[in-house]
């Protein structure tokens, strides 16, 4: 089951995509909750181009890089809750983020956070604001058990600064780390030629969704660096 909370804690479902089995050598998983921004899903702005009800801009709900990795986890655990939240205001004002906005996810206590939050921090917020006491509070306030285990990723698209202090603040708190910035570097991960508006066909395509996916699973799958 996959739980979407976005603006006017809408929930959606998405459909799995088909994916080959994978035999994850570790303890077992039922809730993972992932923190997102428009990657994660964003909902129809036709002013934009946008039609999809899903991660912007895959081409469909199961090939965002939720549905994927929601598939892939199901493979292993079948009965595995993914709950997503979008925290878009928290990445354009982290510095004032209203934190009683998280008690729409109170009793999730995930086993799994994601942190997938960077790419609309803007270099001038980030030489004006702290970044690191916000994002730790907001894992603070959601972290019920001692062996949560916490996964941040890089910005799809930088800025390289925010990404550089991501990887500090996950390196000082012994969270894992995914690096999706290389990704920014090869265009068939993002969804250029797909859509006229600029905006929207920087995101990830189909190509890019799914090694998102592929990244984060087998960062999960591995366990390196993981609470036991």
């Amino acid at each position: 089951m996959i739980k979407r909370f976005i603006p006017l804690s809408l929930m959606l479902l998405l459909f799995s995509c088909k994916q080959e089995p994978d035999f994850l050598p570790v303890k077992e998983v039922s809730r993972v909750l992932i923190l997102g921004n428009s990657i994660t899903h964003h909902l129809p702005a036709p002013e934009i181009g946008w039609y999809g009800n899903w991660g912007m801009a895959a081409s469909a709900a199961d090939r965002d890089y939720v549905a994927i990795l929601s598939d892939s986890l199901r493979n292993n655990y079948p009965e595995v809750e993914v709950t997503i939240k979008t925290m878009v205001d928290f990445e354009t004002g982290f510095w004032e983020y209203d934190y009683d906005k998280l008690a729409e996810i109170d009793g999730i206590d995930p086993d799994i956070l994601i942190w997938r939050l960077a790419e609309n921090i803007t270099q001038t917020d980030f030489n004006t604001f702290d970044l690191e006491g916000p994002v730790a509070r907001v894992v603070s306030l959601i972290e019920n058990k001692p062996q949560m285990r916490v996964i941040m990723t890089t910005s799809f698209w930088g800025p390289e600064t925010v990404n550089n202090e991501l990887k500090k603040i996950a390196s000082k708190n012994n969270w894992e780390l995914v690096d999706l910035y290389p990704l920014a570097f090869a265009s068939k991960y993002r969804a250029i030629g797909y859509f006229e508006n600029e905006s929207v066909a920087i995101h990830p395509g189909d190509l890019g969704m799914l090694e998102i996916a592929n990244r984060i699973f087998a960062q999960i799958k591995n366990c390196h660096g993981c609470r036991r």
